[in-house]
């Protein structure tokens, strides 16, 4: 984890230090290109899992930061918490609180809709790690941790150049392929498929 922040804020200084450079008349192929997404989510898991079986979602924050234009694609790294409470704490019981907590590299791409509307459709993969914790106590009484990948789409209103509002509608996976379980179990508590919702800022 902390080799994944160091990477981050040394990406982000070095587009600080040569956005000067970038914005220029004639970009080339590859260069520097500063975005950063703040956001609110709501993720809503679907089929037959634990997550979709016995959690509520409650609301998720996450902020991806863009650094890296190559060809027209945008590349970046992000971060994203989403809590759950279990929907019946007699079959819970010390796992009444979840949280899924997602490092992710995150590439999209700008397509032009209307005079102040974009479309950046996206993909990100990440590692997710989940915790449980009891109602009663903050220490986490059991965890697990595995894969997401997630594709969708931001949807940019643009105020200025520089500020924008949008909204996001992604489709996402999680697969832990390490659960110690039979397969019944590995797919039921290891598996979730979920629509997520968000909503933010973008500050170029």
């Amino acid at each position: 984890m902390k080799q994944f922040f160091v990477i981050f804020i040394i990406s982000f200084c070095s587009s600080s230090l040569v956005a000067q450079d970038s914005v220029q008349t004639t970009k080339s192929s590859i260069h520097f290109d500063s975005k950063l997404r703040l956001f609110a989510s709501q993720n809503m898991f679907l089929g037959n899992s634990v997550f979709a079986k016995e959690y509520n979602s409650k609301i998720g924050f996450g902020v991806q930061y863009y650094f890296l234009n190559v060809y027209g694609l945008h590349l970046g790294a992000g971060l994203e918490s989403q809590y759950f409470t279990a929907k019946s704490n007699e079959d819970f019981r010390e796992m009444e609180k979840l949280n899924f907590l997602t490092y992710e590299i995150a590439a999209s791409y700008e397509v032009p809709l209307y005079t102040k509307w974009t479309a950046f459709p996206s993909i990100q993969f990440g590692e997710t790690h989940l915790t449980y914790k009891s109602e009663s106590d903050s220490d986490q009484t059991a965890k697990q941790h595995g894969f997401t990948l997630k594709f969708g789409s931001f949807f940019n209103y643009e105020f200025n150049p520089k500020l924008a509002v949008f909204l996001g509608l992604h489709y996402s996976m999680y697969y832990n392929s390490n659960l110690r379980a039979n397969a019944e179990n590995q797919d039921y508590f290891g598996k979730g498929n979920s629509i997520q919702l968000s909503i933010g800022l973008e500050i170029d």
